[in-house]
């Protein structure tokens, strides 16, 4: 049964506890807290799950692994220069592609990389015991506001990376479908032509769990592209709702345009 966020949290929390306990008394079995940390980020991916106490408590994860394992020029293999680019190859471990994970989480997200010593893991125990109990908690007098999903928060990572997203606006105006600032061309008539490159994204799991309604939405107006409601006025929006629910062929044209444009990027 798929564990919330709230569970791998608090097993997250007991398991730095049992790591800084086995380092006091020189026991160094390895606890695999760095699987839960990947699968939480995960969880935090999804829509409902963006809250700014989960964001929060991210942050302080990516300190409590500094805390327990050391810094990350510690995995450093080897580093090197290449046209005054340096490259930095790191040791096949699983906790330095978790660091890099958070990282690149943290970043996409604007939140701080925080890495010193000053945060002691029983504190940690005690701000996620907070976060935990207002996060469990519920009230039925009060709604849970979600924030508005963006379109980089439509993909998972690694493709919600600056680098990968810059790429695939790269990939769109190199193949004419936008202009310079983004906005939607197009190589047909078609509402649905969008929609296609949606799809693809979906078939290749890079996209984040939730509502169809609003992801499409989302992805349409990141091109300047309005969709509607089915029930709502039109005027001045692109499309509506039922133009784009409708069952999409693989074998169109325009989708297996999609995939050979960016059958690279999507790996």
């Amino acid at each position: 049964m798929k564990k919330s966020f709230v569970e791998l949290l608090n097993e997250i929390v007991n398991d730095f506890k049992q790591i800084h306990i086995n380092f006091k008394n020189n026991k160094f079995k390895e606890i695999d807290v760095f699987s839960k940390i990947s699968e939480l980020l995960r969880l935090a991916e999804e829509v409902e799950n963006y809250t700014t106490n989960n964001l929060n408590i991210i942050e302080k994860i990516y300190t409590m692994i500094y805390v327990c394992f050391g810094a990350k020029e510690a995995y450093i293999k080897e580093k090197t220069d290449y046209k005054g680019e340096t490259i930095i190859n790191y040791l096949d471990n699983p906790r330095i592609d978790i660091i890099l994970e958070l990282e690149r989480f943290l970043l996409i997200h604007n939140r701080e990389l925080i890495y010193s010593n000053d945060l002691d893991v029983f504190e940690f125990e005690k701000q996620c015991s907070h976060i935990l109990k207002n996060t469990s908690s519920v009230n039925k007098n009060t709604k849970t506001i979600k924030q508005e999903l963006t379109f980089v928060g439509l993909f998972k990572i690694p493709h919600n990376e600056p680098k990968k997203q810059k790429e695939l606006k790269d990939l769109l105006k190199g193949n004419v479908y936008i202009d310079e600032d983004n906005k939607w061309k197009g190589t047909t008539q078609n509402k649905n032509e969008l929609a296609f490159l949606y799809d693809l994204f979906e078939d290749k799991k890079i996209l984040t769990p939730g509502s169809f309604a609003q992801k499409i939405k989302t992805f349409y107006k990141e091109f300047g592209l309005i969709v509607y409601n089915d029930k709502e006025p039109t005027t001045g929006g692109y499309c509506t709702l039922k133009n784009l629910r409708t069952t999409r062929v693989k074998n169109n044209d325009t989708y297996q345009n999609f995939e050979i444009i960016f059958s690279d990027w999507v790996k």
